[in-house]
């Protein structure tokens, strides 16, 4: 009895304890038309507004996020950047999702920039029809001296992993005006090591404003020759401590050096997107060249103030534009501006070339594109939801578009559910920021799980207008993608609707489900005609070097495709059985195996050499 007694209160306390930890869960709510970032937040009448406010907050495992459905306002209660979602526990997931009137657009969150007013656009000077968006001016405080903060005795050095380099004081400033006044620094680099984090140049900590703005300027000289740099100088806003979390809306800012010998002064602005007493400007040279060098730094200065910009940062990987306002029905289908990769490239109406140095977008237009367009969104480098490490997290009933990375994106992410969502207009930025120069890889999934994802789930969502494919998982290195499932997504106007891949063959692939889904017109999208690889699939399995197992593609429809309906490079253990097939003329099945190609008349063939589609059906559809 003493013992029975015993456990039924230990029971009872258990209880009281799960049920005490169970209530801490909260309730937060936004409202991107009246809501109020300095309000708590915890009920509708306080809502927050942005999604700066969003991200900054540390959530707890078992609380439901609601963003409010309002109408959208030709693009002005939309959530905009890059939302950043908190990860939850076992049992106790995060939940993303909306309240508000159901009739209502679902909360929509982009990664783009309108650029919808007259004063967006400027005249280029001796070339007719050809505009540029106005360029970003730092307005300083009008008190410099108290809108200047000096660290030139306050900064810090620090390097790591193979990396070895030394800095000391050189000189003092010339005085002639505050950015010339103030100690130099010698920098010696005999090795950069291979990642940015690897040379650290940082001041201390100092207090930020949300939405002010600030400037970090400082001078460089190239000491003996010219710099010779494969990489830029990475800067950025950031916390001083760990999680090292950045504290502007720019992210980081790469800033080339590349050539510099006669003491270029460079100033790079920063918009704070919280409040913080522990900010600090980070300087990281790591990866900077392969040679050792030398270089003069400084003065550097942090100036205080505002900006006049229309919100460029990065690279511009599509202009959508809207002939009419965007409204609640999405009646109309915008399209998109042609990516070109220099300036003289500009023709015809709709072509645009992303100056990346200066943040600015030059359009081919007969007059002011905002005379033209009622709604431009210039998508930019960067996903609309990043989920790198994110874990036990529930995304339900939100709308995506107008980012030119990634959707969902990122880096070994778990136990997330993605449903009811709608991803649309997708993708396009320069993958490796490198300008008209090198490889124009561009970025663009709907969804990706990019290396080390398990146990996520992605059903019921409508995805569409996507640069490259509507759902991934994919990896490089030793890397495990496991237990993820595809289940009841209606799938459109795609390059691809899934695209597999995993390489290195200690890597590891098991558990992927893609089933019930509806996949049509494979490579209608809107990059399709500017893409350097015009692709068009449904299924597109490339090469493939990892261990794999459990694989099933199952009961899905698919139909209408530029280039054929499943591309596999090289095989793999996959179950491919029950799928709906359906060709729009005699083309294109194209199985490719051991570079075999079989077109719809050679169905049979194709079952009777792969073991393929025992069950499945092909249908033709003129």
């Amino acid at each position: 009895m003493r013992i029975s007694a015993f456990l039924w209160r230990i029971g009872i306390v258990m209880t009281i304890l799960g049920f005490a930890h169970s209530i801490q869960a909260a309730e937060y709510f936004v409202d991107p038309q009246s809501g109020d970032d300095s309000a708590k937040g915890t009920t509708p009448e306080t809502a927050w507004r942005s999604l700066d406010r969003v991200n900054e907050t540390d959530f707890q495992p078992g609380d439901i996020v609601r963003f409010k459905r309002v109408p959208r306002l030709n693009g002005e209660t939309m959530y905009r950047g890059t939302f950043k979602p908190k990860s939850g526990a076992v049992d106790q997931p995060i939940l993303y999702t909306w309240y508000g009137d159901e009739n209502l657009p679902k909360p929509t969150f982009c990664n783009s920039v309108p650029l919808n007013h007259e004063s967006d656009w400027l005249p280029v000077e001796g070339k007719p029809h050809i505009w540029m968006t106005a360029p970003t001016e730092f307005i300083r405080t009008r008190h410099e001296e108290s809108a200047t903060k000096t660290f030139n005795h306050t900064w810090s050095f620090h390097t790591e992993g193979d990396a070895k380099a030394s800095i000391k004081v050189y000189e003092i400033g010339d005085g002639r005006d505050v950015e010339s006044t103030g100690v130099s620094h010698m920098l010696s680099i005999s090795a950069s090591g291979s990642a940015p984090n690897h040379i650290q140049w940082y001041s201390e900590p100092f207090s930020i404003e949300r939405g002010k703005a600030y400037q970090v300027a400082f001078r460089v000289v190239g000491v003996g020759q010219p710099l010779v740099t494969e990489k830029p100088i990475q800067i950025s806003l950031m916390q001083s401590g760990s999680p090292w979390t950045s504290y502007s809306n720019e992210g980081t800012i790469p800033v080339s050096v590349q050539g510099v010998q006669s003491g270029t002064v460079f100033r790079v602005v920063f918009t704070a997107n919280r409040t913080a007493e522990d900010a600090r400007m980070n300087l990281s040279f790591g990866g900077l060249c392969s040679q050792p060098a030398t270089m003069l730094i400084g003065p550097i200065h942090v100036f205080e103030g505002t900006v006049r910009t229309t919100g460029i940062t990065s690279d511009v990987g599509n202009l959508i534009l809207h002939t009419q306002p965007i409204t609640d029905t999405d009646s109309e289908v915008p399209v998109a501006g042609f990516k070109r990769w220099d300036l003289a490239s500009l023709a015809q109406p709709g072509d645009y070339w992303c100056d990346l140095e200066n943040k600015q977008v030059y359009l081919y237009s007969e007059q002011n594109p905002a005379k033209i367009y009622a709604s431009i969104e210039a998508a930019q480098h960067g996903h609309v939801i990043s989920t790198s490490g994110v874990s036990y997290a529930t995304f339900d009933g939100l709308d995506l578009r107008y980012g030119a990375a990634h959707g969902f994106g990122g880096s070994g992410s778990h136990h997330l559910i993605i449903r009811n969502c709608d991803i649309s207009w997708i993708g396009g930025a320069d993958q490796y920021l490198q300008g008209g120069a090198g490889r124009r890889v561009r970025f663009g999934n709907g969804i990706e799980f990019w290396a080390d994802a398990h146990d996520n789930l992605v059903e019921n969502n409508r995805i569409w207008e996507i640069y490259d494919a509507a759902i991934t998982n994919q990896g490089s290195g030793v890397n495990q993608e496991v237990n993820i499932t595809y289940r009841g997504n209606e799938i459109w106007n795609s390059e691809y609707s899934f695209e597999y891949w995993n390489r290195g063959p200690e890597s590891l692939t098991r558990g992927i489900v893609f089933e019930k889904n509806i996949c049509r017109d494979a490579g209608f999208g809107w990059g399709h005609i500017q893409r350097p690889d015009k692709n068009g699939r449904h299924l597109m399995f490339y090469d493939n070097s990892a261990q794999v197992s459990d694989f099933r593609v199952t009961d899905n429809v698919f139909e209408g495709a530029t280039d054929s309906l499943l591309r596999m490079d090289t095989a793999f253990p996959i179950t491919l059985d029950r799928n709906r097939w359906k060709c729009t003329g005699d083309e294109l099945f194209g199985f490719w195996h051991k570079e075999t190609k079989y077109k719809a008349v050679d169905f049979g063939q194709f079952q009777q050499d792969t073991g393929f589609e025992t069950n499945g059906q092909l249908e033709s559809v003129r």
